[in-house]
């Protein structure tokens, strides 16, 4: 991935839920803890930084579910 781009989590939280309806922190952070979004540590203190790809993949196949 090495021209995929870094989100923080406010970024993250807009493109799942859209700019008017940004999904919460917790459910952000949630997705990343269960790996369903890859990310990475950022920094020295507490920067987590989530590669665009897989958001953009998690969107792909939760719409896919959806209309199974």
């Amino acid at each position: 991935m090495p021209n995929d781009s870094l989100l923080n989590v406010e970024q993250v939280r807009v493109l799942l839920g859209g700019e008017s309806k940004p999904v919460s922190k917790m459910w952000a952070y949630k997705l990343i803890k269960e790996g369903k979004l890859k990310a990475i540590r950022y920094g020295t203190v507490k920067g987590i930084r989530v590669y665009r790809s897989s958001v953009e993949r998690y969107l792909r196949d939760r719409g896919r579910d959806m209309s199974s």
